[in-house]
């Protein structure tokens, strides 16, 4: 088949498509049982049935209007590998696709990967064809969709408009054998006008999809790489004269004082554009357009009045606004023809005040995620139940916002996102970093290079008259510079902003994703500016700056980074440089086993007013399902697993969210992380203030065993934990912050208050929770909140006066849940806790101290045993044995059954973690995953308190390498068994950082459950640990293990004392 060169043409765009419109599913006077059509004096309804309202224009529900006749389901498609091998006949309208031929049946919409077609990919800088633009390779696989259409007389008295919602890479369309047109953009809309190409009766439609085109250079985006039609295509029947398109806008007048939830008044705007063809007065029922407006509750509001040309106008008094936590929306109802179009409309105000994001007046904060389009049997294609099953468990999660990365989301994900209350940053199909893997002359690469001269990040030392923002960049701004790519760049921010602006929950325009910065970017964000002025335009890349040329950036509204540590924010914020807000649009890389950073950006978020928010990369992780394996564990498949050659691994798999959704445990992290009311430590500044940062009661509390000399008596004093690892109440007066931006504590949550003694629930009472304005601090007194609390205290033998008594450890969990069902989750889900701690005394938990003595006869019971390789510390209860090649246990009989499976040995590596990847060769290289012990002295004595002390001098070393740890172990055997061991280590000079150090323990296999007093029941880390609460665990063995895609360490956890 010969084709049109559009696909290989940066100028072509898309022949024969309509302009880009808001999205919207018209409807037909009939459709709607609740509204009387409408004509001049009969007036509106006072009450629409918004169940019904819902049906008709929500995803999945859209098939309720006779103006929409899905394509969705099965077309003839073959697959080729290039265009010429395709039969011209093939297009043509007589054409019989047969199973002998070749051609088969495919689902649309689908990824042609995802049915059997081509091979999966994962890629994500490099470019998947040679880079050489605007040319792709003449073998390109594509693929031929055929489908008849049957269409009455009646249907074509209509006007006939074709819609592709995604087509991944590029579409050419036929239909009865005639070109209709070619378009581009894999995730926007194509829409076709099919008038001069039917005929009554059957209709051939064929589209032909390329797997590359002159996209390919602008579409290089992290993620699997997939073809074909992938979200849904459509017809929709619409009257001769008809509303084209409409814009939706609110100006609100705020009220001053308290936030109540409404503004001052409203004055909206409908602007409205008409079709280019004649009105046929006789067929239409409401030859003008008219329009009203209906409350959230469905009440009629007042019709609109008609203003200059095609505009409509309405003022209203004490709208509700709208917000991600109260996401009111109203219907606005549009009449023209025989046609309805119902949209929401939320009301909001976005401005920025002295570097702050405010919304509605008051500043807002996004806790935000990356989400790519993703499934691991679906692909790309994403029905309305799996993008809310999302919605549901970021909510659940305390997630409140959505980069759509990196391309706009089908369209009507934003139309559940304004009802469920979501803020979104919409970014256009753009991301072109591979031009970083090209080859440059020596002066080019010489001006790419940063330089780093005197930086020391990690010690916050940045030389004089360092600019924290900027980064030049040459190489980067290869395509953002080409004036041949500026009409394909600011194309596909037109289709993102024309389609989506009248969705309230888009707050920001993002241009895009890692593509440099030059004058198609400032053409693009230029050009927003022209047609919405309230949004904010958003563009990491607007960091970047050229070494000769001056970028215009004034028409970026904030400062946007990835990935910047916490004290890069610190210096950032304090830095006069630049006023704009600070974005981080990536960050804690969510890959594996991670997320152990999230708190010190949060801390940070409170402290800076200016710091308006962040989206952690990324929300799912990208795999392809293969089945289970035999012991029926899901296996997922990524970059390498589908026999390709170029390939990035698994880096693909960087989600909270397993490809099935279930979360990791870095999601109960970032829950509690955001967690909408928290306990500040009092001594500490309150949020926004330019101070140290608020911390949390109990968060540096830190339980750890301490290794001491075995022949040390453990002094009373000693068994409370240091002073500075822990926060602790002297009475039961906290500061309660609410973390909400708009909604009341007491409205918001309900709090119940766990009181556990050693680590053990006693009681679980309510609280009653104050009514604290969003975004302030109350102190309050639990003891008055808290029915029975003080009364409960005083039994369990409390005193506030000595948080030190035997009362062992004594803590206060509280835990807040949600106190209504929403459209997401049921009331009473879990949205976070704080422990405080009223005593740490560990008596009760450790047990009788180590210099407590037995009875004479008992002592004499105990006798040590020394052989050629072995000591061993016995007596007729226990039989413990030391290798003098380790210093360690080899054996451990307790009664008669030995409780070690194979000798203790020691232990410096780990499985890596995925963000291990660029220092674990550092560990390898050292040697740390082959450690040999060598032991250069031993001595044991008898101890004085009962039992015996043996000391052991150690080398640890790896072939090829000097000793890394130089250490002296101590163990002390006492008379009952019981074991305790110190060492005393030191690292050589020179070598890297140890992944871990300890020993190991080889246990039975029928060791089905485990006891523990630490973090959990979560696994928790050193800096992963907010999820974790500090109590008497109970676990599995197999119920401790988390099984990521790629295998890593997990299952730690942090401060466990037994």
């Amino acid at each position: 088949m010969n084709l049109p060169d559009a696909h290989q043409n940066l100028q072509v765009l898309h022949i024969g498509t309509e302009e880009p419109r808001a999205y919207y599913i018209p409807l037909d006077s009939s459709d709607w049982r609740t509204l009387p059509v409408y004509r001049a004096g009969e007036g509106w309804p006072g009450q629409l049935d918004l169940t019904q309202s819902e049906t008709h224009f929500l995803p999945g529900r859209r098939e309720a209007s006779s103006a929409f006749i899905s394509l969705d389901g099965n077309w003839n498609f073959q697959y080729f590998t290039a265009p010429d091998l395709i039969p011209e006949a093939a297009i043509t309208r007589d054409f019989e696709p047969t199973l002998q031929m070749g051609w088969q049946q495919i689902q649309v919409p689908s990824c042609w990967q995802t049915e059997g077609f081509d091979s999966h990919a994962y890629l994500n800088v490099p470019q998947p064809i040679p880079w050489d633009p605007p040319h792709v390779p003449s073998k390109n696989p594509c693929g031929l969709y055929l489908r008849d259409i049957e269409l009455s007389s009646a249907d074509l008295d209509e006007l006939i408009y074709l819609n592709f919602e995604g087509v991944d890479s590029c579409l050419y369309l036929w239909f009865n054998g005639q070109f209709v047109g070619y378009s581009q953009i894999s995730h926007a809309t194509s829409e076709f006008r099919l008038n001069d190409f039917l005929v009554e009766g059957r209709n051939r439609l064929a589209v032909l999809v390329l797997k590359y085109s002159d996209n390919t250079y602008v579409e290089v985006q992290d993620k699997l790489r997939m073809s074909g039609i992938f979200r849904s295509v459509y017809l929709l029947k619409r009257s001769r004269r008809h509303i084209r398109d409409f814009t939706q806008v609110a100006q609100l007048q705020l009220k001053s004082g308290a936030y109540d939830g409404k503004a001052l008044s409203a004055a909206i705007r409908v602007s409205i554009e008409l079709n280019d063809l004649p009105c046929d007065v006789e067929r239409q029922i409401v030859p003008q357009p008219v329009a009203a407006l209906y409350d959230p509750q469905g009440n009629f509001v007042a019709a609109f009045e008609a203003g200059e040309e095609n505009e409509f106008l309405l003022n209203i008094a004490e709208p509700l606004l709208w917000t991600a936590e109260t996401p009111y929306i109203y219907t606005l109802v549009l009449v023209m023809g025989s046609e309805i179009i119902l949209s929401g409309l939320g009301m909001r105000k976005i401005e920025v005040k002295d570097r702050v994001i405010l919304l509605n007046g008051q500043p807002v904060k996004f806790r935000g995620v990356n989400r790519h389009d993703s499934d691991p049997v679906t692909g790309y294609t994403i029905s309305p139940a799996q993008f809310v099953k999302d919605l549901r468990l970021m909510r659940e999660h305390n997630v409140n916002a959505i980069r759509t990365s990196h391309y706009p989301n089908a369209p009507w994900t934003l139309e559940l996102t304004d009802r469920y209350g979501f803020y979104i940053v919409d970014e256009a199909d753009i991301e072109t970093h591979s031009v970083m893997t090209l080859f440059f002359s020596e002066d080019y690469r010489a001006r790419h290079k940063r330089d780093t001269t005197g930086i020391d990040p990690d010690n916050n030392i940045y030389p004089p008259g360092y600019k924290f923002y900027p980064e030049i960049i040459d190489a980067y701004c290869r395509i953002a510079m080409d004036p041949q790519f500026k009409a394909t760049i600011v194309d596909r921010v037109r289709h993102c902003v024309l389609r989506d602006r009248n969705r309230a929950s888009v707050i920001f325009w993002s241009l895009g994703n890692e593509a440099g910065y030059g004058e198609c970017f400032e053409a693009a964000a230029a050009w927003i500016k022209t047609v919405d002025q309230e949004r904010l335009v958003h563009y990491e890349r607007s960091r970047q700056e050229h070494s000769v040329i001056d970028f215009d950036k004034s028409n970026i509204d904030v400062a946007s980074v990835m990935y910047d540590t916490p004290s890069w924010i610190d210096l950032f914020m304090a830095a006069d440089e630049i006023d704009k807000p600070l974005i981080l649009c990536e960050y804690a890389h969510a890959m594996g086993n991670s997320c152990g950073d999230l708190e010190d950006y949060n801390e940070r978020l409170m402290r800076y007013p200016g710091f308006a928010g962040a989206f952690v990369w990324e929300w799912c992780d990208h795999a392809i399902a293969a089945g289970r394996a035999l012991n029926g564990r899901r296996i997922y498949r990524y970059g390498g697993d589908f026999g390709e050659q170029l390939h990035q691994g698994n880096f693909c798999v960087d989600g909270l969210v397993f490809p099935d959704r279930r979360p990791h445990q870095s999601m109960a992290e970032l829950r509690q992380v955001h967690r909408p009311i928290r306990v500040l430590r009092s001594s500490e500044a309150r949020p926004n203030d330019n101070m140290s940062s608020p911390g949390l009661i109990g968060e540096g509390w830190i339980p750890r065993a301490v290794l001491r000399s075995p022949s040390e008596a453990m002094p009373a004093s000693e068994r409370r934990l240091a002073e500075s690892q822990r926060f602790m109440l002297e009475d039961l007066k906290v500061d309660l912050f609410n973390c909400l931006n708009f909604v009341s504590a007491a409205d918001y949550l309900n709090i119940n208050c766990f009181v556990e003694v050693n680590g053990v629930t006693e009681h679980v009472l309510p609280v009653n929770v104050p009514d604290i304005a969003p975004g302030s601090v109350l102190r309050v007194d639990l003891g008055d909140i808290t029915p029975e609390l003080t009364d409960k205290l005083k039994r369990l033998g409390w005193d506030a006066r000595n948080a030190g008594s035997s009362i062992g450890l004594l803590s206060l969990r509280l835990v807040y849940s949600l106190k209504h069902s929403d459209a997401l989750r049921q009331a009473g889900h879990e949205l976070g806790f704080d422990q405080l701690f009223l005593s740490d005394n560990m008596a009760e938990i450790l047990g009788p101290t180590l210099s407590e003595s037995p009875s004479e006869n008992v002592a004499k019971q105990i006798y040590v045993q020394e052989n050629g390789a072995q000591i061993a510390v016995c007596s007729d209860k226990f039989h413990i044995a030391f290798s003098k090649h380790t210093g360690l246990v080899e054996t451990m009989v307790i009664n008669n059954r030995n409780v070690l499976r194979k000798p203790m040995d020691y232990q410096l590596y780990r499985a890596p973690i995925d963000n291990d990847r660029h220092i674990v060769e550092e560990w390898q290289y050292a040697g740390y995953d082959r450690i040999e012990p060598l032991v250069t002295g031993y001595s044991y004595t008898e101890d004085p308190a009962g039992g015996t002390i043996l000391k052991f001098a150690v080398r640890l070393a790896a072939a090829t390498k000097q000793p890394c740890i130089t250490l002296d172990v101590f163990w002390h055997v006492r008379w009952d068994g019981r074991i305790a061991c110190r060492m005393e280590a030191e690292k050589a000079v020179g070598f890297p950082e140890l992944p871990r150090f300890g020993i190991r323990l080889f246990l039975p296999e029928d060791y089905a459950e485990f006891t523990y007093w630490g973090y959990g029941p979560g696994d928790s880390y050193v800096d992963k640990c907010r999820a974790a609460y500090f109590a008497r665990h109970i676990a599995t063995p197999s119920g401790s293990f988390e099984p990521h895609i790629f295998p890593q360490e997990n299952g730690s956890h942090k401060g466990t004392r037994l």
